[in-house]
């Protein structure tokens, strides 16, 4: 949990200057830490951010998914949102829970 909160906190800053040490870190067996470091890739270098949320939607452990929804929502990756519609589905509630949230909250920013 220090090192996710470390991450965060990286993430939160808009800190780029530590991007490779945390970018290594996408492999750490913690999910917690997985998690962090796909929401800390996305808030500072969108372009390589898509790729670990899209990876990261598909983890095993529910924390990294429900992470890489949150993390799409945070930072409006509108061109992912298809990817989260089948977590819709998803037999984890953290990850159904977030993946309504993040549909209607861009639902709710999009002009009528």
């Amino acid at each position: 949990m220090i090192v996710m909160d470390a991450i965060d906190g990286l993430r939160c800053w808009r800190v780029s200057v530590a991007r490779e040490q945390v970018s290594r870190r996408s492999r750490h067996p913690s999910a917690l830490v997985r998690s962090g470091v796909k929401r800390s890739v996305a808030g500072v270098s969108p372009s390589e951010g898509a790729a670990l949320l899209r990876a990261a939607l598909h983890d095993a452990r529910y924390l990294v998914g429900e992470g890489a929804v949150d993390a799409i929502e945070a930072e409006a990756v509108a061109e992912l949102l298809p990817a989260v519609r089948p977590l819709l589905e998803d037999p984890h509630p953290h990850v159904c829970g977030a993946a309504q949230w993040a549909l209607m909250d861009y639902a709710a920013r999009m002009p009528s």
